[in-house]
């Protein structure tokens, strides 16, 4: 489970419940921390895992391959 700042492209982490997105500044930051640690650990734990499955190099590979593909051969 991550804070992230709006600065960053993870702004996915508040969709996957894992995290949260938020504004680069000391207030939101430490408004988020506070929220975060009063969430359920298990889940949030299990929510990240998941998050992250998507950023797996097989995934990314076959991401690649596909837009590859596409840009060689148009449908």
């Amino acid at each position: 489970p991550i804070v992230a700042s709006t600065n960053t492209p993870w702004s996915g982490v508040e969709e996957g419940d894992c995290g949260k997105w938020v504004p680069y500044t000391v207030s939101d930051t430490s408004s988020a921390m506070i929220e975060m640690l009063k969430k359920e650990r298990e889940m949030m734990r299990t929510n990240a895992k998941n998050y992250a499955k998507k950023y797996d190099w097989k995934i990314i590979a076959q991401q690649f391959k596909d837009l590859f593909e596409e840009m060689v051969e148009p449908k």
